[in-house]
């Protein structure tokens, strides 16, 4: 990527803090999505959506963005709470700008092709798409978060490494059946406030700030966020001045859309923030929370069940839930722990 590219991108349409890109193409057949289930897909994202691919792209494309053509004041589009709206730019782009318009995007869907590995050499979330072949077989995002949508009920599969230009079997069930029962990925991220200072005996607990490390820490650990997520649905801290003064450090790296700071918050044990986490509208997908221990360290542990001794300050825990309701947190089926990090992690 160059600044050239990344400011053109920037300024086209639909390119803001809260898109999701689709990969609408890979060089062989049998590791394409064929079009009814791209459409599928992008109906369940059900928010804005670049699509991103070549020229051999541009007709499929045109046929998706025919599709969700519809007047965002429809009746119908409105009772169903249709969102998707897409914004296409197949056959368009360069290399660069198209790896800046994934740099700039919430969420990247994508087929086992050179698009994901780029996704990945950028940080990005990525949900990948396999259809012949297989993860397992080596090619898969590396080093970023990323879930799989296969589907693992074929013995046929994976019929081949690097896919081929049509189903050997006849029937193209791995991408035909496949299932897209959960799509848009919740994460919760949990972050413990900044160090702070003792120095002034007259303050209250409620009112302390933060002491140098604590400050230091907070560029560090919002600086290694911010590379990780560039967006975030909802904030939710703990009203105290340490919190407070910790958010901000995120708050000027990160866009949030929402942003509250809640009494209930501070020093709230592991079940009340978890009741404010089950009740959160399933129309939020990313939550931030900061807060205090010992209830963020007991929530970790019951959510992940590790035995974590002590969240240390500015420590980050963060959570994929795949369900789309904020209820099923408390399920191991659909939440797993996508990383743990501590500022001494990033200084050593």
């Amino acid at each position: 990527m160059n600044d050239k590219s990344f400011k053109k991108v920037k300024s086209l349409p639909g390119i803001n803090n809260n898109f999701t890109v689709v990969i609408v193409g890979a060089k062989h057949f049998t590791k394409r999505l064929p079009l009814n289930k791209l459409i599928e897909l992008c109906d369940k994202i059900n928010g804005p959506i670049a699509l991103i691919g070549g020229k051999d792209e541009i007709e499929v494309s045109k046929e998706i963005e025919s599709f969700f053509n519809y007047s965002s004041t429809s009746e119908v589009t409105n009772k169903l709470n249709k969102k998707t709206k897409i914004f296409n730019y197949c056959g368009k782009l360069s290399i660069l700008e198209s790896a800046s318009i994934l740099k700039l995007s919430k969420n990247v869907y994508t087929h086992d092709t050179g698009f994901m590995h780029i996704a990945a050499a950028l940080k990005k979330n990525i949900i990948s798409i396999f259809g012949s072949t297989h993860p397992n077989l080596g090619f898969y995002p590396y080093k970023t978060s990323f879930s799989i949508i296969q589907n693992n009920k074929l013995e046929c599969r994976p019929c081949t490494k690097i896919g081929l230009s049509k189903c050997p079997a006849g029937h193209f069930k791995c991408m035909m059946d496949i299932k897209f029962e959960w799509v848009i990925m919740k994460k919760l991220i949990i972050v413990r406030h900044c160090k702070s200072s003792w120095s002034d005996p007259n303050l209250s607990d409620f009112d302390r700030p933060l002491n140098n490390r604590g400050i230091n820490d907070g560029n560090l650990m919002s600086d290694f966020l911010s590379k990780k997520i560039s967006s975030i649905d909802l904030l939710l801290s703990s009203s105290s001045n340490r919190t407070i003064l910790t958010s901000n450090f995120f708050i000027k790296k990160i866009n949030f859309n929402s942003i509250k700071y809640d009494d209930r918050l501070y020093h709230a044990d592991s079940d009340i923030i978890l009741n404010k986490i089950k009740k959160i509208n399933n129309r939020i997908n990313e939550i931030m929370i900061i807060g205090h221990n010992p209830g963020l360290t007991y929530l970790i542990n019951y959510l992940s069940k590790i035995r974590l001794y002590n969240l240390p300050t500015t420590g980050i825990a963060i959570f994929n839930l795949h369900s789309k309701n904020w209820k099923e947190i408390i399920s191991p089926k659909y939440l797993e722990l996508d990383l743990i990090k501590f500022p001494k992690d990033l200084k050593s």
